[in-house]
């Protein structure tokens, strides 16, 4: 049972919510089959180091143009319209 700012109620996470987490933000939501509780948690994360990226950009003029960069030897970008 958690209980504060005049209200109690009971939960059931869909996943459990660790002791290094740290709450950021909470609302309560109203659904036609009830009350959802929405969670923000902020948590530590190890840094990665993208092999692959890929952009699309959707302009006014050129309709898309899309830019892969890819770890398969070839240092240039592949650029793409469509």
């Amino acid at each position: 049972m958690v209980s504060g700012a005049g209200f109690g109620f009971q939960y059931k996470p869909h996943k459990p919510i660790k002791e290094e987490y740290e709450i950021k933000d909470s609302k309560v939501v109203w659904k036609p089959y009830g009350f959802e509780l929405h969670l923000s948690v902020g948590f530590g994360v190890e840094p990665q180091v993208p092999r692959n990226i890929f952009a699309v950009d959707l302009g006014g003029r050129v309709m898309a143009a899309a830019v892969s960069t890819s770890d398969n030897g070839n240092p240039k970008p592949i650029w793409q319209r469509c």
